[in-house]
């Protein structure tokens, strides 16, 4: 089945629609409690300042070095709109002018479980279905006030600075992040990974580099620090598949070419997305054989065993042992 990158909306040329707040109605005291939001009059929260010795952490965020501290955090001099990086494959992190927002500036376990939903998207979010997944079977005018608070929240804190464009953009019956200000990591595998497959598939020559770089941004699965969030377990799923897909096709290409190590490594790789790939253990047996690696393809015919055993697939024999030949078998492998 082709892999088609699904649509996104464009929002270049969409202004904010509303400053921090402006959608929001003054919430009561039951609202406030029910997002666990301080009451009235509390202390707001501050971000941390650019501590000393973080400036050299920057260049790894895609920042230019050359910035100052303001009232606000880090500023260019050439006053560029505020950035924030978004990392949800893996730990969910999220980042603002090149500095980590910590747990205390969301003030609402809520408003981060609403950005981590914005994340999982690849297009704007219907207002009803995030408060479906947010307060499932609560009273849609109550959940509705709810969510308004919510989104005042998580844009205080992707942007304290209400002169500065905002990377929250709502509708009215919409939400979505404004890709020209945020990037994030599950958008960047997500396209990279279809492209790089459907590139292999097409005998493309930048497929390769394709390959590999979506490799490298799949850092973890979707949201592992918080793997009993059920709305996220699609998300999960289809991720894991993509990356899956692009590690057989660089096993492909590996095999094609002889490469008996990364075809080994990236099969390794596999069966940390899935230790129970008959398939890929058996050709990784059967391509230790062809290299004459005979002691590493008994101890990875055990541990095939030994998969298979937990979920109940009777294992395959052991393959005959044959003479080295320079070619490796085809991908995918035939029937030992």
């Amino acid at each position: 089945m082709r892999l088609n990158l699904p649509d996104t909306a464009s929002v270049a040329s969409l202004k904010e629609f509303a400053a921090a707040g402006a959608d929001v109605p003054r919430e009561n005291a039951e609202t406030r409690e029910e997002n666990g939001l301080r009451p009235e009059g509390a202390a707001t929260v501050s971000l941390p300042g650019f501590a000393a010795g973080t400036l050299a952490a920057v260049p790894a965020h895609g920042l230019d070095p050359a910035v100052e501290c303001g009232a606000n955090g880090l500023r260019s001099a050439t006053e560029a709109p505020h950035t924030v990086a978004i990392y949800a494959l893996g730990n969910f992190r999220v980042i603002r002018n090149g500095v980590a927002v910590p747990r205390t500036a969301w003030q609402s376990r809520k408003a981060r479980d609403l950005l981590k939903v914005l994340v999982s998207r690849s297009r704007p979010a219907p207002r009803d279905q995030l408060m479906e997944v947010l307060w499932p079977g609560v009273d849609p005018g109550k959940s509705s006030n709810r969510l308004s608070v919510l989104l005042s929240t998580v844009r205080q804190v992707l942007q304290p600075a209400k002169d500065d464009p905002q990377p929250l953009l709502t509708d009215g019956t919409s939400v979505w992040l404004d890709s020209a200000l945020v990037s994030i990591d599950v958008a960047e595998f997500r396209s990279t990974a279809i492209s790089a497959v459907e590139a292999h598939r097409a005998g493309r020559t930048d497929a390769v580099a394709r390959m590999y770089r979506a490799a490298g941004l799949y850092t973890g699965d979707f949201l592992e620090d918080d793997p009993y969030a059920d709305w996220a377990q699609h998300t999960v799923e289809e991720l894991r598949a993509l990356h899956q897909a692009v590690l057989r096709a660089l096993i492909h290409h590996c095999q094609t070419n002889g490469d008996v190590d990364e075809v080994v490594r990236h099969t390794l790789r596999l069966f940390e997305d899935d230790p129970y790939d008959e398939q890929a253990h058996l050709n990784l047996i059967k391509v230790l054989i062809t290299a004459g690696r005979i002691g590493e393809a008994r101890r990875r015919h055990d541990i095939y065993r030994r998969a298979m055993a937990e979920i109940g697939v009777e294992p395959r024999a052991m393959p005959a042992l044959r003479p080295r030949t320079a070619a490796l078998p085809a991908w995918p492998p035939a029937a030992l």
